[in-house]
């Protein structure tokens, strides 16, 4: 069976219980980078997903939001805990992915 959303709104409502994993994409380059003429490969400022709870979602221009998040303290816990600060993160800026705690 396969799901159609019209909006992003639409599929957060959706998934209003489920958690999601999200990686922050780079932004530059240091300067060391730059000088040296090489890059690293890595396209994601950290190669850990993050864990988090989306908990709000502001629409900020034509298709993309501002989406806030309570990132998972430890995922590795039988019980989940998380911060009870809010980060915001703009749409546009990360990769998003649902995220399933691993089977014992």
């Amino acid at each position: 069976m396969v799901l159609e959303f019209t909006t992003f709104p639409d599929f957060l409502e959706t998934h209003s219980d489920d958690l999601f994993c999200f990686w922050v994409y780079r932004r530059g380059y240091t300067p060391y980078e730059q000088e040296k003429a090489f890059i690293d490969e890595s396209q994601f400022e950290d190669t850990h997903g993050t864990v988090c709870r989306v908990v709000e979602c502001i629409a900020v221009s034509e298709g993309n939001y501002m989406i806030g998040v309570q990132v998972c303290i430890d995922e590795e816990a039988d019980e989940l805990c998380f911060d009870q600060c809010i980060e915001y993160y703009s749409l546009s800026e990360i990769r998003l992915k649902l995220w399933r705690k691993k089977e014992e």
